[in-house]
């Protein structure tokens, strides 16, 4: 039998804690939902206007995220959806949470 699913989910686990890791040094720490384990992870943006605009802005730097609001989360929790995968590098994943910082400093966000 291959090792490839063992090699693949040690990468995504890489991965996960490397973002995780980037993510409690930054600004928006508190915007994360769940630092567990897990390959997806969810940014609080606040309202559905800055949510999609977040999410347009990520997207335009090269960053595929998903917008996610109302019923899916509470109203005024509206947010980006990022999953995380085993074909990022380390710094995808670095250079994806620059620039979620750099999206929420652009939109003056202000930390929670």
């Amino acid at each position: 039998m291959s090792t490839e699913i063992n090699d693949l989910q040690s990468k995504l686990l890489v991965n996960v804690d490397r973002f995780n890791e980037a993510v409690a040094a930054s600004t928006f720490h508190d915007r994360l939902r769940s630092n567990q384990r897990t390959p997806i992870k969810f940014v609080v943006i606040g309202s559905d206007a800055d949510a999609i605009e977040a999410a347009s802005r990520l997207m335009d730097k090269g960053f595929y995220v998903n917008m996610t609001a109302y019923p899916a989360v509470a109203r005024g929790k509206a947010g980006v959806r990022i999953v995380m995968n085993a074909s990022q590098t380390t710094d995808d994943v670095e250079m994806l949470v620059e620039a979620i910082e750099c999206t929420l400093n652009e939109m003056n966000q202000p930390q929670m």
